[in-house]
């Protein structure tokens, strides 16, 4: 699940975004990489909850598309299917849109 929060930081507006997965039991890590990190695997590490979930929270510009995808343990890529959108990527699969335009209501099937 991807939640999006509008709001006012240091006198800009910012797109709270957090990413969610449920319980994995067969992951031991789980971060974020998109392109607005440089795809570093290690710069947006996911926290797991009391209950087993998996979450991060970062602060992301707004009126942007993102690429991005999971990574688990190192070598197994995610892709959200609440993501805003899909692109394809060089490796064969797709990466995952994130867009924080405030008016934006993605198409669910």
């Amino acid at each position: 699940m991807i939640t999006k929060h509008f709001m006012r930081q240091n006198d800009q507006e910012v797109v709270q975004v957090t990413f969610s997965l449920p319980a994995c039991k067969w992951s031991s890590t789980v971060h974020l990489v998109g392109d607005f990190n440089n795809w570093d695997p290690r710069a947006h590490p996911f926290r797991q909850t009391a209950t087993g979930d998996w979450t991060v929270t970062i602060a992301m510009a707004p009126d942007q598309i993102y690429q991005f995808r999971y990574l688990c343990d190192g070598h197994e890529w995610l892709t959200d299917n609440c993501a805003d959108g899909y692109v394809p990527n060089d490796h064969g699969s797709e990466n995952c849109l994130l867009i924080t335009k405030r008016d934006f209501a993605p198409h669910r099937d």
